[in-house]
């Protein structure tokens, strides 16, 4: 390959990068880019290639991956321990007489 590969102004459109030349590897500012995309396995084959490749290279990228993954279930396992019980049965008792009627 010729060139560089960094890319020193990105801006998220994109320009140069592997959404538009999916051929082109994947830096650690494209990877956090593209991790929703990842993810929810909305790239193609050939980005999703670039973004493991770098991952399997790139030890602070995939501990980030695996924090963005965790995120979510650990707010929900958060939010759900936070409710004191006497709440939740009465929220409970509140939602199932307004569902009966």
């Amino acid at each position: 390959m010729s060139g560089s590969t960094e890319n020193p102004r990105h801006d998220g459109k994109d320009p140069e990068g592997v959404m538009s030349n999916p051929s082109r590897p994947v830096d650690c500012q494209q990877l956090v880019e593209l991790l929703g995309e990842y993810v929810d396995n909305q790239l193609t084959a050939e980005q999703r290639v670039h973004v493991d490749y770098h991952m399997e290279q790139c030890a602070p990228c995939l501990a980030f991956l695996r924090q963005y993954k965790f995120a979510p279930q650990a707010v929900r396992d958060h939010l759900l321990q936070a409710v004191p019980v006497d709440l939740e049965d009465r929220l409970l008792s509140f939602l199932k007489k307004r569902t009966r009627g």
